[in-house]
Parts: C-alpha cells; sequence; structure tokens
C-alpha cells in the first residue's frame, strides 16, 4: 500500500499495522504529512474497533436471554452472533413441518453436500428444530 511506497512493508494484519505505526525507526522514514494521516485513522479505526466491541457484548448479552439462543449455542461451533442471527432469521421455527424444512430455508441442502457429510447434515437438521421445538 501507501507506506510501502516509503519503503516500509507491513503485513495485512490489524496487530502488524499498528505495530508499524507504534515503531519510532518506521516513523521516522515518513513525511510529516503522512504521520497526521496515519495518527488519524489509527485513531478512526481504535473507534471502529470499540463499537465492535460493545455490539459484541450487546449481543452476547441478548443471546444469553433468549432461550432459543441458549440452546443454539450448544450446538457446537454456533456462538453468540451465529446464535442470535439465526433466531432472528428464523423467527418462529415452529412453522417448518421438521428440521430438513428448516436447514433447506437457510441454505443447507443435501444435495451439495458430499456423501461423508450427510451424517452430519442430518444431525444439524434434527439440532436445528430441536433448538426451537421447545419454544
Amino acid at each position: 500500500g501507501l507506506l510501502a511506497e516509503f519503503g516500509v512493508v507491513v503485513a495485512r494484519q490489524d496487530q502488524a499495522l499498528r505495530h508499524a505505526v507504534g515503531d519510532l525507526a518506521i516513523r521516522d522514514q515518513l513525511p510529516g504529512a503522512l504521520l497526521h494521516l496515519i495518527d488519524d485513522l489509527a485513531l478512526h479505526w481504535k473507534t471502529v474497533i470499540e463499537r465492535i466491541v460493545a455490539c459484541d457484548a450487546a449481543i452476547a448479552s441478548t443471546a444469553s436471554k433468549d432461550i432459543r439462543c441458549v440452546r443454539a449455542r450448544q450446538v457446537i461451533g454456533v456462538g453468540a452472533l451465529t446464535a442470535d442471527a439465526l433466531v432472528a432469521t428464523v423467527g418462529d421455527a415452529r412453522e417448518f413441518k421438521n428440521g430438513r424444512q428448516m436447514a433447506a430455508w437457510l441454505g443447507r441442502r443435501r444435495h451439495s453436500i458430499p456423501a461423508a457429510e450427510n451424517r452430519d447434515w442430518v444431525r444439524s437438521a434434527v439440532e436445528a428444530i430441536a433448538i426451537f421445538e421447545p419454544c
């Protein structure tokens, strides 16, 4: 990117960029106008990260209070964000005839899954409806 034009090569990772921006030896290689821009962007990025953390906390709080989210989180690999999104997307799962119908509505088509994974697909469909059924 722009830093490479000044001989500073940084990996495309948040941590690497923050390290480079804070390194005095690297900062000495950059023009003052660019440093001002980088500092403004670093402050903006910090604000964005803080907002993401706040949103994650709000979602986790909401997900811990909704029994459907709590049930969804019992499935391996399902966290607060996925559970909350599932509940928000599906709404009332009793509208579906069975777990397979719900899984298909969510885009999990059995035909597109390799034969070895069919067993997992069926299990996920059954789990999906079991999450919502008692509600």
